[in-house]
């Protein structure tokens, strides 16, 4: 599909949201009501449509890290077409391609007209992958190489969701709460969020929610649990210096490629041996590049790998050890390792448990959801940048299933994968999720 086209449909749907929600104040908020509540069934219809049709906008027209300047281009122009004036939105954040638009609140359910003064930050990826879609979709990429893998068409989508129901609400009943939303880019080279915290998009919010597409679980379940939900991601190189010789005469050398098989085994004793069993914690070295030919041997070995803990404590402890290991096996065999990292790395994305506590209890009641379930039941060991956030201000994360089916969660393919496709209507529970996420939270009572 043609950008023209696919930019045809969102236009479209745009216009028709407008109308349905301006007809009456159809967008409002509360707890009884599960947080956001679209009070119109032909409001409720056009808002789907809206979002799904900008999901399938940005899948057909992916943009990698870093790269993103016509998907930031796009979401600034259905926010102007929401009605959003220039001034409410910030583009090229931190010097990247990141948008931020601020929402002030009209009202807090007490009759005074006002909100209480907090920002509360609602965030969305944008960035794709480099790799060739398999999908089939009749909106398939149409960039070579690169694709919409890891679902972040559909959070940039329900960003721009949350942005249509409270300029809705706020034009309406009242917005109960001040907003942020955080359009963020690179989120798959780990720096989205630094560019978009060195850019003052965090100044003046109290707390961040957003969330990820599972395919572990059905559309219309939804995961928030209490604490670690992402892990860190630590990236690391070892460059591995002995002598190299004819592979006849191998005591006339110093072979990297044995002393680095021994780094590569040594360690794996990370996880059984240096870290707490109760603390995940995963070492992966995906590279090993030594020598030329095999009557050869390497007098130097490159190592490439990750480190992924869950808890700050133990990611700090893994990273000295990786050193130590490193260094200290290379020595016995009278070998030099060097160990670099690839700074700053991500941290774990750890939620705030009153914060996740207060958004299960609120939208228990939604009737759009199926389920709100308190435990992934799963180890998630993928990383997320988001934990950059929650190193400054409290955080919920939540995971949003993206199968079509229950029964569809056994063969659904995987994120980071060319079969990756979350189902339609995911980007529309995901969008009401997080409006009435900030919503949730925007009703704690300041903790003592």
């Amino acid at each position: 599909m043609s950008r023209e086209s696919t930019w045809t449909s969102v236009v479209t749907a745009v216009e028709r949201w407008m109308d349905a929600s301006g007809k009456s104040h159809v967008v409002a908020f509360s707890s009884d009501a599960g947080g956001v509540a679209i009070d119109s069934t032909d409001a409720n219809s056009a808002l789907a449509a809206l979002i799904e049709a900008f999901r399938r906008h940005l899948h057909a027209h992916p943009e990698l890290s870093g790269c993103e300047e016509k998907t930031a281009g796009s979401v600034v122009d259905v926010l102007h077409m929401l009605g959003f004036a220039s001034d409410e939105i910030r583009t090229e954040v931190g010097g990247g391609h990141g948008v931020v638009v601020e929402i002030s609140g009209n009202g807090d359910g007490n009759g005074d007209g006002d909100s209480d003064g907090e920002d509360f930050g609602i965030r969305g990826d944008m960035d794709a992958l480099p790799i060739t879609e398999a999908t089939g979709l009749a909106f398939s990429s149409q960039v070579d190489g690169v694709m919409h893998a890891c679902g972040h068409d559909v959070h940039t989508a329900a960003l721009v969701g949350v942005a249509a129901l409270l300029r809705a609400a706020a034009v309406g009943s009242g917005l109960p709460f001040d907003a942020v939303l955080l359009f963020q880019p690179s989120e798959e080279a780990g720096y989205g969020s630094l560019e978009l915290i060195d850019g003052g998009a965090l100044d003046g919010v109290s707390y961040v929610v957003g969330g990820h597409v599972d395919y572990h679980y059905p559309v219309g379940t939804v995961v928030m649990q209490d604490g670690a939900v992402n892990a860190s991601s630590d990236a690391f190189a070892i460059t591995i210096e002995g002598a190299g010789g004819h592979g006849a005469r191998p005591h006339e050398a110093l072979d990297t490629v044995v002393v680095g098989a021994h780094v590569v085994t040594a360690l794996q004793t990370i996880a059984s041996r240096v870290i707490d069993p109760a603390s995940p914690v995963v070492v992966t070295v995906g590279s090993f590049h030594a020598g030329t030919k095999g009557n050869i041997i390497a007098g130097t070995a490159e190592l490439a790998g990750t480190l992924r803990t869950r808890a700050p404590d133990a990611r700090a402890h893994a990273r000295t050890a990786v050193d130590a290991i490193a260094t200290g096996v290379a020595a016995s065999f009278g070998a030099t390792a060097v160990v670099t990292w690839d700074e700053p790395g991500t941290p774990p994305v750890v939620n705030c448990a009153r914060l996740a506590s207060a958004i299960r209890d609120v939208l228990a009641a939604a009737p759009w959801l199926d389920a709100v379930t308190p435990s992934m039941g799963y180890v998630n060991m993928g990383a997320e940048d988001f934990g950059c956030y929650g190193e400054r201000v409290p955080v919920a994360f939540a995971r949003y299933g993206c199968a079509a089916s229950a029964d569809a969660v056994a063969s659904a393919a995987p994120a980071h994968t060319a079969g990756f496709c979350p189902a339609a209507g995911t980007a529309a529970v995901a969008a009401r999720w997080l409006a009435s996420a900030a919503y949730a939270v925007s009703q704690l009572q300041p903790s003592s």
